[in-house]
């Protein structure tokens, strides 16, 4: 694992709140495994998208709590527009130091990137080839992403495959396996 890792957080009403709790389950499990993880941050994403924090969390007791309780309540509504999610993480509310150098010479932050979403496109952009190359042309990051399977509902496997060409994709399935996926990456 990297030592910062962004959530993409479906927030839309494609997730059932069975799901998200799950998706919730999972971001704790992931924080609490990766010892190599120092911070961390959440983009919630349904017809728009929004950083949790315009700064990095602490993946602390602390920092988890700040996000936990920030998220308590929260509605699941609106199209999910996978677009808007990376337009916001190519466009990070906090100041980046670089760390690793792009090809194009232009210096990259590292990132892990953790997909959690059924990644039913319903709303903007659909074409996926198309938000991927627009996103990494703009993005600030050196970036992999690995996406999560819970088998609640249907899941865009074509999307998975697609965002997940540096990363992974986990299943997550059964309840073992959900313990299992938070120390995956």
């Amino acid at each position: 694992g990297r030592e910062r890792v962004i959530f993409l957080l479906d927030t839309s009403r494609s997730e059932s709140p069975k799901r998200f709790g799950l998706n919730m389950a999972l971001i704790d499990g992931i924080l609490k495994a990766s010892k190599a993880t120092k911070k961390f941050n959440v983009i919630t994403f349904d017809a728009g998208a929004r950083w949790f924090s315009k700064g990095w969390l602490n993946n602390d007791e602390l920092g988890r709590a700040a996000f936990t309780d920030g998220l308590k309540g929260v509605m699941l509504e609106g199209g999910t527009d996978f677009s808007s999610a990376l337009r916001a993480l190519a466009n990070p509310p906090m100041k980046l130091a670089a760390d690793t150098t792009g090809k194009t010479g232009a210096a990259k932050t590292s990132a892990d990137v953790m997909v959690l979403s059924d990644g039913a496109i319903t709303w903007g952009a659909r074409d996926v080839d198309a938000m991927l190359a627009r996103f990494k042309a703009d993005s600030p990051w050196s970036s992999r992403f690995f996406a999560y399977r819970t088998g609640l509902g249907a899941e865009n496997i074509a999307l998975y495959q697609k965002v997940t060409r540096e990363g992974a994709i986990f299943n997550c399935m059964t309840e073992a396996q959900l313990k299992g996926c938070g120390g995956a990456h």
